[in-house]
């Protein structure tokens, strides 16, 4: 005699039959309907999973844009930051120049040569006024307040300024 599968075995105690006794044709029907429900219910989890697979590969393009709009930013900011270091390069310069006008370098007390000493009688130094001193000393003070502002808006490492 031939010893039927587990699975064999499974339905026939599930159908109340132990005995390997041939049934007539209406009593193998059921038998034939676990197949279909197993094979709705595999068709269903099937449709289940490739939903979840849709839903992540949504999620995936959505995260992907995120990331490509989130780069667009970080590279717009990195364009702003140089071109804000660029000012701050200038503005630098301006003030360096400034301080130069207000602290001119020692001259010589006495005039040198005759051309010197022409240009002295004349006038022709560049030393200011006391008024142009004030005037471009506060305007020395204003760049510096906007250089700091616009540092402070920055981050970078300060070391770079």
């Amino acid at each position: 005699m031939e010893r039927p599968s587990p699975l064999t075995q499974r339905v026939r105690r599930l159908l109340g039959t132990h005995e390997l006794v041939e049934r007539p044709a209406t009593m193998v029907r059921p038998l034939l309907s676990v197949p279909n429900d197993t094979s709705a219910l595999f068709e269903s989890q099937l449709s289940q999973l490739s939903a979840s697979l849709a839903e992540l590969r949504a999620a995936d393009r959505r995260r992907d844009a995120e990331l490509r709009a989130l780069r667009a930013i970080v590279r717009d900011a990195d364009d702003r930051a140089r071109s804000l270091g660029m000012a701050l390069t200038e503005i630098d310069e301006l003030l360096r120049a400034g301080r130069a006008l207000l602290d001119p370098a020692e001259e010589p007390d006495q005039p040198t040569t005759l051309f010197e000493r022409m240009r002295a009688r004349i006038g022709g130094t560049n030393r200011l006024e006391p008024r142009q001193r004030e005037v471009l000393a506060e305007l020395l003070a204003r760049m510096a307040g906007v250089r700091e502002q616009i540092r402070s808006c920055l981050i970078i490492d300060p070391r770079q300024l």
